[in-house]
């Protein structure tokens, strides 16, 4: 089974609020059409969670070599 399609019903359910550009929220719609013909739902939590948890790690990294400031 697909990582980033789940059958529905299947997904976990997460609330979060952010702007995107219209041309990326346009084609998430898009996608997401799409997966139902399918009988699937996209995952865009685990897909957001995902990339949010590099960009974490990422940081903490970056701010554990620095030296604190005065």
């Amino acid at each position: 089974m697909s990582k980033l399609l789940k059958p529905k019903g299947k997904s976990k359910t997460c609330t979060l609020s952010f702007r995107v550009p219209a041309a990326l929220a346009d084609q998430l719609a898009d996608l997401s059409a799409r997966a139902d013909q399918h009988g699937l739902a996209l995952d865009t939590c685990e897909a957001v969670l995902e990339a949010l948890n590099r960009y974490a790690a990422a940081v903490e990294k970056e701010l554990a070599g620095m030296a604190p400031q005065a």
